[in-house]
Formats: C-alpha cells, sequence, structure tokens
C-alpha cells in the first residue's frame, strides 16, 4: 500500500517547478475560461510552495559551489560572493519559468482531459485542495530539491531521467514518511474506494513524461548560457567591487 501513496504523491510533483526554474507568476497564465481540467493543474500546482521549492533548489547549488574548493576560496576571499550570483541568475530564472509554464500548461490540461471525465477532474482537485491533499502538496514543497536532477546536469549538461525518477521517488518516500498512520490509512481509503482518486495511480503514466520534458527544456543550452554569462558578469563585478 505504501507504494499506492507514493504513486498519488508523485503526481503532485509533476506540477512543482523544473529545476533551474526559480518563481513563476501563476495568476498572470491561467487561462480566460477555465475547465475542470486546468482547474486541477491549478490545484496542484497553487498547492506548492514554489517559494519553499526555490530554496530547496538553491540550497543544493550552494552546497556543490561550498564542496568545491576554488569556490570555497573564492568566497572566502570576496564575502557575498555566491548570494550575488544567485541574485544575477534570479530574474533570468524567472522569465524562463514563465515561458516553460506558459508552454507546458496547455498539454498537461489536455492529457488530463483525455484521461479524465470533468467530474473526475473536479473531484481529485478537491482532494488536493483537501486538509490531507494539501498537507501531502506541503510535504513535497519542503522535500523536493532536485539534487540529483542539478548534480547530473552539471556534471553532463544535461537532464537524465533516471536522476529525474530518483528526486521524484526520494521525495515522495519523504512526503509518505511524514504522514501519520491514520492519515496513511485513510489514504489507502480514499485511493481504494473513490473511483475518481483510484484513477491517480494512472494518471503518473501519463504527465510525469510531460514534466520529464519540462525539465529538459529548462536546461536548454541557449537558456543555461545566458544564466550562466549573467552568473559570470555578476562574479566579475563582485570581485571588481562593483
Amino acid at each position: 500500500m505504501k507504494q499506492l501513496l507514493i504513486a498519488a504523491a508523485s503526481l503532485g510533483l509533476a506540477f512543482a517547478l523544473p529545476v533551474s526554474t526559480l518563481a513563476q507568476d501563476n495568476a498572470a497564465s491561467q487561462p480566460a475560461q477555465p475547465t475542470a481540467y486546468a482547474d486541477l493543474v491549478a490545484a496542484m500546482q497553487d498547492g506548492i510552495d514554489q517559494e519553499m521549492v526555490i530554496d530547496n533548489q538553491l540550497a543544493v547549488v550552494r552546497s556543490l559551489w561550498q564542496a568545491d574548493p576554488n569556490m570555497v576560496a573564492a568566497e572566502a576571499a570576496y564575502p557575498g560572493l555566491f548570494d550575488a550570483m544567485i541574485d544575477a541568475g534570479r530574474p533570468i530564472i524567472t522569465r524562463h519559468s514563465q515561458e516553460i509554464q506558459d508552454e507546458y500548461r496547455p498539454r498537461y490540461v489536455a492529457a488530463l482531459a483525455e484521461a479524465l471525465t470533468e467530474q473526475e477532474a473536479a473531484r481529485i482537485a478537491e482532494f488536493y485542495r483537501s486538509p490531507l491533499g494539501a498537507k501531502m502538496l506541503g510535504g513535497l514543497s519542503r522535500t523536493m530539491d532536485g539534487r540529483a536532477m542539478i548534480e547530473g546536469g552539471i556534471a553532463n549538461g544535461e537532464i537524465d531521467m533516471r536522476d529525474f525518477d530518483t528526486d521524484i521517488r526520494k521525495s515522495a518516500g519523504q512526503i509518505v514518511g511524514a504522514l501519520s498512520a491514520q492519515e496513511q490509512a485513510e489514504l489507502v481509503r480514499l485511493f481504494t474506494t473513490d473511483p475518481a482518486l483510484m484513477k491517480m495511480n494512472g494518471l503518473q503514466a501519463i504527465v510525469l513524461p510531460i514534466r520529464a520534458e519540462m525539465e529538459k527544456a529548462a536546461m536548454a543550452p541557449a537558456r543555461q548560457k545566458e544564466i550562466e554569462a549573467a552568473i559570470e558578469t555578476a562574479a566579475e563585478r563582485h570581485i571588481a567591487g562593483g
């Protein structure tokens, strides 16, 4: 039964930000006439504390810098260097995030429309807005850091979907582990008796491939080069005392 719970948690993970993005404006890009499927996407995205996910990802980046003796020496010689570099990349990453979210949201909506009735989509959205569903999404916010993808992307220059799967499973397992026995029992009851919620396990096969494409788009060479150039310029200015 634990795998059933992990599957439900993993579905929510599909709607967190890609690892190289840092912020988004959900309200600016919602469809003018939202359907039940668009509302389901919104329910999962809105339940995630995107700023916390950002903090998790930035903590990973900082930890990688702190593991590099050359970077540590540079920070020691020019205190605040790490902060300057992160701050320089943030506006560009914010813009990239909005572009990717706008591009892929219709695909999520269309995929869900193929798999669910409007009533089923509304029921699953209701679950994610319930106290228990919100707790699962809150757990996602605390645990998703994309470490495997970030480390793999830096090492290989691209996202390996095995790293993506590693991050998803690690975070989902932590989410389930943080639930009480009573909460886990209630989720098992819901996922094995509610017709709409019983479909959640199958939705993973539909939405996670789209999320995987988002990860690759976020790591596109042109985007990464723009971020890297901004960070390099900020580092040079900081070292020069500018």
